[in-house]
């Protein structure tokens, strides 16, 4: 998710944090809703329907045989 998160942000050329520092103590929170902020962000990009595509694969999951 990283790595597509960056190449969204440089093509649409959002602006990043100088001041981050690399060796800050982990924020599972906030990271997730960095993952959520992204997410929204490259769905919105794209055209793509996050609830709708959340339904379709679901619904594929559901069919699927899980071992």
């Amino acid at each position: 998710m990283g790595e597509l998160a960056k190449e969204v942000r440089k093509l649409r050329k959002y602006k990043i944090d100088i001041n981050k520092k690399e060796n800050r103590e982990l924020d599972l929170e906030g990271e997730i809703a960095d993952i959520f902020i992204y997410l929204l962000s490259m769905c919105r990009v794209t055209n793509i329907n996050l609830l709708e595509a959340f339904k379709n694969k679901e619904e594929k999951n559901c069919k699927r045989e899980w071992k």
